[in-house]
């Protein structure tokens, strides 16, 4: 069966594949608009998780583990 050109579920904040590949394109230097449109989201939407984790980062206390 070939694969789906729709994606079947939406795009969540923590879904690893998609945070490694806009990681990746960010760090070949890519813009976040280009590297969410790579890991298959809308620039809108990648603002909008970038804006989020800066503010998930600025509110966490010193020593917080992300992992």
């Amino acid at each position: 069966m070939p694969a789906l050109a729709v994606r079947t579920r939406l795009p969540r904040p923590d879904d690893p594949d998609i945070l490694r590949r806009v990681a990746d394109a960010t760090r070949k230097g890519h813009s976040i608009e280009t590297a969410g449109n790579l890991a298959g989201l809308g620039k809108t939407v990648a603002w909008d998780w970038l804006t989020r984790g800066e503010a998930d980062l600025e509110a966490a206390p010193p020593g917080t583990s992300w992992e």
